[in-house]
């Protein structure tokens, strides 16, 4: 799966089955062969992998084993209405949640964040969303990010870029809470609130 784009999913801007491919075609134009396996060892001095049902040789072995969200640091961010889009099947099941939500939404950039630019695509498409179905229009946004300012630590990011964030932000009154991390979640009556450490 093409894993940025899962912030289209919950908007029905992109479906399933347009953000995902068989890999397996391609390889084999190129000659490569896949194999799905476990593997269960590496014996360097002869220049073997060990799977669970074979073994195999190798010239140069890259490890590439992808990206893993680091869901025992945040088991404190474990609640039915807490939600993420590190995999498809959670971004396919927000739709609901979101557009029928009664109280103000939180989207949080979290520290050790993969890849935290998709948090401004998925805020403005939530913003858009919320305006456009006619469900909660006036529906409280807020942004909490660990950085400084908008898109502080993006570098390959120019100043208008920045700028161009900030007017849209404030356009769709997308509240900003800067130098926060998201500590816990409590619950007063009907309310669901976030505890920040800013």
């Amino acid at each position: 799966s093409d894993l940025p784009s899962l912030v289209w999913v919950p908007f029905g801007k992109l479906k399933e089955s347009e953000i995902q491919f068989d890999c397996i075609p391609f390889y084999k134009q190129y000659g490569i062969h896949y194999i799905k396996d476990f593997w269960t060892g590496i014996t360097p001095e002869e220049n073997k992998i060990h799977l669970s049902t074979t073994s195999l040789e190798y010239d140069y072995l890259l490890i590439a084993t992808g990206a893993f969200p680091d869901e025992q640091s945040k088991k404190h961010l474990d609640h039915p209405f807490a939600h993420n889009i590190h995999q498809l099947s959670n971004a396919a099941k927000l739709t609901v949640p979101l557009l029928e939500s009664n109280g103000p939404i939180s989207v949080v950039v979290d520290e050790g964040a993969l890849c935290y630019g998709a948090a401004y695509e998925f805020v403005l498409n939530l913003w858009h969303a919320l305006k456009y179905s006619g469900k909660k229009p006036d529906l409280e946004i807020n942004f909490i990010t660990y950085e400084s300012s908008l898109l502080a630590y993006r570098t390959q990011d120019s100043d208008i870029t920045r700028q161009l964030y900030k007017y849209l932000f404030q356009m769709c009154d997308i509240k900003c809470f800067f130098n926060s991390e998201l500590k816990n979640f409590y619950e007063d009556g009907d309310r669901k609130s976030t505890r920040l450490n800013s």
